[in-house]
C-alpha cells in the first residue's frame, strides 16, 4: 500500500498543482474583469504551481512512457544501427535529466536562497526546489522502466 503511494505521488503532486493553476486562473480572471478587484498573490501562486506541475509532472510522464518519442527511422535502420541509436537516447537522457535537471537545478535552487517573491514574501527556493526533485523523480522512474523492460525481454541485466 505504501509503495503504491510512494509510487503514485508524482501524479498526484502534479495534478492538484495543474488543478490549482486553472482554479486559480479562473477564479483571478473573474476577480479583475467583472468584479475589477484582481487578487494580487494569485500571479505568484500560479507560477509556483506551474512551475511544480511541469516537472513533477515531467517525471510522472516518464513513469507511465507518456513523452512523444518519434522513433519511425530507428525502426528503419539495420538492428545494430537501432541498437546503437536506442542505447544512444539512454545516454543522452541520463545526461539530461542528472546533469540539466539535477546539478544544476539544485544550483538554481541554492541560487535562489536569497529571492523572495514580492507579494507573499516567501523564498524561491520553494518554488525552484521542483526542477531537482522532478529530475530526481524523472531518473528513478526511467531506470525503474528500463529494468523492466530488461526483464521483460529476458535480457541480463
Amino acid at each position: 500500500m505504501l509503495k503504491r503511494w510512494l509510487y503514485s505521488l508524482d501524479d498526484a503532486v502534479a495534478g492538484i498543482a495543474c488543478a490549482g493553476v486553472i482554479l486559480l486562473t479562473f477564479i483571478n480572471v473573474v476577480a479583475r474583469f467583472i468584479f475589477n478587484h484582481p487578487i494580487g498573490w494569485a500571479e505568484e501562486v500560479t507560477l509556483g504551481l506551474f512551475i511544480w506541475m511541469v516537472f513533477i509532472g515531467m517525471s510522472s510522464s516518464i513513469k507511465d512512457n507518456g513523452h512523444i518519442g518519434v522513433d519511425y527511422f530507428v525502426r528503419k535502420l539495420p538492428k545494430p544501427a537501432a541498437r546503437f541509436m536506442r542505447g544512444l537516447k539512454v545516454v543522452i537522457l541520463y545526461a539530461v535529466l542528472l546533469g540539466i535537471f539535477v546539478v544544476f537545478g539544485y544550483q538554481l535552487t541554492e541560487q535562489a536562497g536569497s529571492k523572495i517573491t514580492p507579494v507573499l514574501g516567501i523564498s524561491y527556493q520553494y518554488i525552484d526546489v521542483a526542477v531537482p526533485l522532478g529530475g530526481i523523480l524523472a531518473t528513478i522512474h526511467y531506470t525503474i522502466s528500463l529494468f523492466a523492460a530488461k526483464l521483460k525481454k529476458g535480457e541480463n541485466l
